[in-house]
């Protein structure tokens, strides 16, 4: 039987969004009783004013924008492949993988729908409108955005979605009454309500504390940073001497210009060389709070005056954010593939003579997974070490306990030894014109290191016995530098 949902006319959109004039409450001296209100509000399902409160925390601190667009984008612009599901028929389900691959291609703002539906890590759930428009031969998705505020869960945690008659007159749908119109993205990261399960949660309260704290520091600033001017009578000055005295102090702090009486003097005291500088302790921990709530580290984003660890930075990542992303993906993948892949393909059986093609896997590539590239100028260079040897040929790392983080050097060649150079003899002879280095590293394999010797005036046994080619033997023989 042939599915051919194509309908005769355009299908329109079951939502419309907020009108612009319609007015939403300031959060601009949000107090711990706002902030309380809300968190309680949101445990209950009704995440409007959680939602307002992300939206002006993403506009007005830096720290939070950048953590959170780190966490989505690290997943929305990673490069995607689309897998063939597992079948019998391999005909049919790569067709429907070809499909879904110029879904996706042809989809206009697929990465900011994906961007928009990751947003659910952060606020517990985030929806999308699937609006089925005929062209031509196919019946294709058109994804329209909703705001998270208009998303709620009531009753026996049913999803709902507010649309706006008129864009003024607020009316819930419940997702379950509309099969196929909405792209619901609502991560279960722990177990816990759906509407309590979000990143958010700490960061609110990381946030608001921060926001105290930038007060009090402003504040300091305002009296501390800038010297101050005073000044000192003699004892016998005449009355309204003092009066006279600070009117030209007001003067000199406002224009930098005053006139003085003679036998005033006028001194400016320095003030703390970094005032403020408590407040900004205080500020950048409540920093690190909110990196490790929603990256999972804050070694990657904060370096102190002293520096940071590369190492414990990259494993933090390796052990902390990278699960977290990998996570992502396959979630949001998941939701993709049952609320947008399956009902498309469903709805063009027709293309595929009647049958059902089997949705196919989206898949993020988040990981780099080719070696290192080492070529020769580098091992002349001495800017290599036995690590990286190692890992541009597939071998774990030693690690520095071994000695993989020490440079690889080329000990200076004894006479009669030959020392690896970027040339390689044209011919058998060695006084062929030399061919460069960047040509011929465009005829070798990728990834492979080129070890060359001149081969005229040399013996096997002196190759054989090249400081270079020996130092690359003992790492894939798996001995210590």
């Amino acid at each position: 039987m042939v599915l051919s949902l194509a309908p005769k006319a355009k299908i329109g959109r079951i939502t419309q969004p907020q009108s612009t004039s319609q007015w939403r409450q300031g959060l601009a001296d949000i107090k711990a009783s706002t902030v309380k209100s809300i968190v309680d509000d949101a445990k209950q399902g009704d995440l409007e004013a959680l939602a307002d409160l992300f939206s002006h925390m993403m506009m007005t601190d830096t720290q939070v924008r950048s953590v959170v667009m780190t966490r989505i984008m690290g997943v929305a612009s990673a490069e995607k492949e689309i897998v063939p599901a597992r079948s019998d028929n391999e005909a049919l389900a790569e067709a429907g993988a070809e499909m879904c691959r110029i879904l996706m291609e042809d989809t206009d703002g697929m990465e900011d729908r994906i961007a928009d539906l990751l947003t659910g890590s952060i606020l517990s759930t985030t929806s999308l409108e699937i609006e089925w428009v005929p062209n031509g031969k196919f019946v294709l998705p058109r994804l329209h955005f909703i705001h998270p505020r208009d998303n709620r869960y009531s009753g026996a945690w049913d999803h709902e979605i507010r649309t706006y008659d008129d864009g003024y007159s607020e009316r819930w749908l419940k997702v379950a009454d509309f099969k196929n119109r909405f792209l619901v993205h609502a991560p279960h990261n722990f177990a816990e309500q759906p509407s309590c399960t979000g990143e958010i949660f700490p960061v609110v309260w990381a946030w608001f504390f921060k926001r105290i704290l930038e007060k009090y520091r402003l504040s300091g600033l305002e009296r501390m940073a800038n010297g101050m001017l005073y000044g000192i009578l003699p004892p016998n000055a005449l009355e309204g001497a003092r009066d006279a005295l600070l009117e030209g102090l007001e003067s000199m702090s406002a224009d930098g210009v005053a006139i003085f009486e003679e036998g005033v003097q006028v001194t400016l005291q320095e003030m703390t060389k970094n005032p403020g500088e408590a407040w900004t302790n205080a500020i950048d921990k409540y920093n690190g709070e909110i990196a490790k709530s929603i990256l999972g580290s804050g070694l990657n984003t904060e370096v102190t005056h002293s520096g940071g660890n590369r190492a414990l930075a990259e494993s933090m990542a390796d052990q902390t954010m990278l699960p977290r992303a990998i996570a992502d993906a396959r979630r949001v993948a998941q939701t993709l593939k049952e609320g947008l892949f399956e009902p498309f393909l469903k709805f063009n059986a027709h293309i595929t003579g009647g049958q059902v093609a089997p949705a196919p896997t989206l898949k993020f590539k988040l990981v780099n997974d080719e070696p290192i590239e080492i070529d020769q100028i580098l091992i002349d260079t001495q800017a290599v070490t036995y690590d990286e040897l190692r890992e541009s040929r597939g071998l774990e790392p030693w690690g520095p306990e071994r000695g993989g983080d020490q440079v690889v050097k080329v000990a200076a060649p004894e006479v009669g030894s030959v020392l690896p150079t970027g040339e390689l003899s044209q011919g058998s002879g060695g006084n062929s014109d030399p061919v460069p280095l960047s040509k011929r590293r465009k005829r070798r394999p990728p990834h492979q290191l080129s070890l060359t010797f001149p081969i005229a005036s040399q013996t096997p046994s002196a190759c054989e016995t090249s400081p270079l080619k020996v130092a690359l033997l003992n790492t894939l023989d798996g001995q210590e530098p």
